[in-house]
């Protein structure tokens, strides 16, 4: 009975016996392996340090590099210095006074106002000063200089135009004001006068031709007369005096309807017999301006009636009463339908409205040995000079226009499935008979 107990207690022995080895062998490569473990982390962070540092070292090495390079650049690159330059001009005179290079944008004002004000004995004004950029001098049709700023040519044109302020401007001069290169000015710019100014000549004052007439209202009782001067030095003075003498002999309100400087006042008659006044300075040429003018409103036969010259020494009082350069035109047909006669006269170009009526009635009458009437009581209205006659489905229709076109655009609008049977000029001389059947 002991040797079992004895047996049975030695076999949890043997078992510790054998297994202990095993155990303290696991125990041991478990350690080995935490330990190759934390070997291998400390191995990759010091490659992954090694190689933080050499990155920063290329980084640095590039950083000093793009440095050299930069100061190579720098120390090679153009110095620049300022342009510093004034645009002046006077309101009696065509021209401008430029200047440019100047250290400062108050010396070039400076500058350029005591040259313009001892040409033109004071009066001139600044009309732009800038540095580094560009300026452009256009010209309206009035004798007007206006002055134009960008940083660009054209921007400064573009700015020159819209100071203008007129469908007809024109540039008449550009100017570049670059910053100089450091190399040509060491010591600083100056300014030579020799080559960095751009005065005119021989400046003189402009001369003027100045209209002058009454303001009509709508009470019938309308002034025709103009009181005109040329030759005039001194705008002011001879403006005011203008509109005392016309209110004087009016005993109306009296105004400028027209100017220019240095240039012509073109009295147009209009192809309706509409009297008005167009100004053109030198350097626009007169008929082409007249034809584009009057192109422009449809009107395209104005006529140059007088031109007024501002440089001759002339005062007088013109009458303007318009002229009729139309021709007075009227239409009739029957009152009363006649199947043996359907058809319109037109009679037209007579040298007033109640001839063109008769005539027209006088020769329906005559044909249709019927009673005729007028198709309109005033056809033209003073101011239409194409007619046209169109066939559409509610009878004849008629439209009245300034030009064939527009007659025709009437038409296509505001006719309904029309024919068109003609379209008439009502300035020409004559009689037409359109057959209506």
């Amino acid at each position: 009975m002991l040797k079992k107990i004895i047996i049975i207690l030695s076999i949890p022995l043997l078992f510790v016996c054998f297994a202990y080895p095993k155990i303290a062998f696991a125990q041991v490569a478990y350690e080995e392996d935490i330990r190759r473990q934390q070997e291998e982390w400390r191995q990759q962070q010091e490659m992954y340090r090694i190689m933080q540092e050499q990155q920063a070292a290329a980084e640095e090495e590039q950083r000093m590099r793009e440095e050299n390079r930069m100061a190579r650049e720098e120390q090679n690159r153009p110095q620049f210095v300022s342009n510093y330059f004034a645009i002046a001009f006077h309101t009696d005179s065509l021209n401008v006074w430029a200047s440019w290079n100047h250290s400062s944008e108050e010396d070039a004002k400076n500058y350029v106002l005591n040259k313009c004000n001892k040409d033109m004995g004071n009066g001139c004004v600044i009309g732009l000063s800038a540095w580094n950029s560009y300026a452009s001098i256009a010209l309206n049709p009035n004798g007007i200089v206006n002055i134009g700023w960008g940083l660009n040519k054209n921007a400064a044109q573009q700015e020159a135009i819209k100071n203008c302020g007129d469908n007809f401007c024109k540039l008449i001069g550009d100017y570049d004001f670059p910053a100089q290169d450091m190399a040509r000015y060491p010591s600083g710019i100056y300014h030579n006068s020799a080559s960095d100014d751009d005065f005119p000549n021989s400046p003189m004052r402009s001369k003027y031709a100045i209209i002058v007439a009454p303001e009509n209202g709508d009470t019938g009782d309308e002034d025709y007369r103009n009181w005109i001067k040329t030759g005039v030095t001194n705008y002011e003075s001879e403006k005011s005096n203008l509109i005392r003498l016309c209110e004087r002999a009016t005993n109306k309100k009296c105004k400028i309807i027209k100017d220019v400087a240095n240039g012509n006042i073109l009295k147009i008659i209009r192809d309706d017999g509409i009297i008005f006044y167009l100004s053109t300075t030198d350097g626009f040429d007169s008929t082409q301006f007249t034809r584009s003018v009057c192109a422009k409103s449809d009107f395209r036969n104005c006529k140059i009636d007088a031109i007024y010259s501002s440089r001759s020494n002339k005062e007088f009082v013109d009458t303007t009463y318009p002229k009729s350069t139309r021709g007075y035109a009227a239409a009739a047909w029957t009152k009363k339908y006649n199947p043996n006669w359907n058809k319109i006269i037109l009679s037209s170009g007579f040298e007033n409205l109640q001839k063109a009526q008769a005539d027209a009635i006088f020769e329906c009458e005559r044909q249709s040995n019927s009673e005729c009437m007028l198709i309109n009581d005033n056809m033209d209205n003073g101011a239409y000079f194409f007619i046209g006659f169109y066939n559409g489905s509610n009878g004849v229709n008629y439209f009245l226009n300034t030009s064939p076109a527009n007659v025709e655009n009437d038409a296509q609008k505001y006719c309904q499935k029309c024919t068109k049977i003609g379209i008439y000029d009502l300035r020409n001389s004559g009689r037409k008979i359109f057959d209506l059947r």
